[in-house]
This record gives C-alpha cells, sequence and structure tokens, in this order.
C-alpha cells in the first residue's frame, strides 16, 4: 500500500509536471547569490541546493558555500511531517522557488510552506517519478474501495425496499 508520503511526492510530481509548480514556473528568476540584493522583494529565486538541514519541522535548503547565503526554509507546521527522503530529494538539485526574501540574522532567506511551490529546474527525475509500481498499486486499492462501495449501496437499496 502507498504511504501518505509517497501520495504526496505523486501529487507533487503531476502539479509540477501539470504547470502548477512554482507560480512563476519558467520564468528565469535571479540567482540565489543575488538574493541579498532583494531583500524585502517578491522574487522567484533559483539555484543549486548545497545544503538540507533538518530544524524540527523546518527544513532548510541551503544554496553555496556561504554560511551567510541565500536558504530557503520550508516550514511543515503541525499537521504536516517532514518527508523522510527530503535530503535526498533535494540536495545537489537544481531549483526555482518564487516567494518574498527576507532578512534572517543578516542572511536573505524565503519561507515557504509548500513545496508544491519549488519547481526542479534539472532534468533529474524526482523520486515520485520513478515509482510506477506504487502507482499501480493505488489504482487497485481503489477499484476495491469503489467495488466495495458498489456493494454497500446495494446492499442499502434493498434494506430500503423491505
Amino acid at each position: 500500500m502507498m504511504t501518505a508520503h509517497w501520495r504526496a511526492l505523486v501529487t507533487l510530481a503531476l502539479l509540477t509536471a501539470a504547470g502548477v509548480g512554482a507560480r512563476q514556473a519558467g520564468a528565469q528568476g535571479i540567482s540565489s547569490t543575488d538574493a541579498s540584493q532583494y531583500v524585502g522583494e517578491r522574487q522567484v529565486v533559483e539555484g543549486k541546493v548545497t545544503e538540507v538541514r533538518r530544524e524540527g519541522k523546518v527544513v532548510r535548503l541551503g544554496f553555496g558555500p556561504d554560511p551567510n547565503g541565500f536558504t530557503v526554509a520550508v516550514i511543515f507546521g503541525l499537521l504536516r511531517d517532514v518527508p523522510p527522503d527530503i535530503e535526498s530529494t533535494y540536495q545537489g538539485r537544481t531549483i526555482r522557488v518564487e516567494g518574498k526574501i527576507r532578512s534572517f540574522h543578516g542572511a536573505p532567506e524565503m519561507l515557504i510552506q509548500d513545496l508544491t511551490l519549488i519547481e526542479f529546474v534539472d532534468a533529474r527525475p524526482t523520486p515520485a517519478a520513478v515509482v510506477p509500481e506504487e502507482e499501480a498499486e493505488l489504482r487497485e486499492e481503489i477499484q476495491r474501495i469503489e467495488t466495495r462501495l458498489d456493494r454497500v449501496e446495494h446492499e442499502i437499496k434493498a434494506l430500503r425496499k423491505k
């Protein structure tokens, strides 16, 4: 059976493929190295993720070797868990993300609460794109549920006739 995490990744992949990823998908944006020049502005920032750090319900995606360089802070909140493979999903990937750049301890940072705001720029497939067997399992599960629902509806109709 497909876990909730994999469902989220499959949904993310489908939304990204449909163009629902970063709001200005396809817009070139600014380089992550230039982000400090745009503090206080909403921008599309593009760069290579060189570090992924977990800090409780926050995951920080770092760009470049400078510890005071641009980061994207992904806030998962109370109702969502951090995906267990987030490091392998983003480490080394070139991404594009839109949002307001702010200053956090003197370094440029963007806060987001939704991974669908991140668009992958490089061609490497995402983990969700390489799990067709789990998609097949999900389709089978949906078919089983629909079959059970049909039986329940049939039984309800029979009971109402009595």
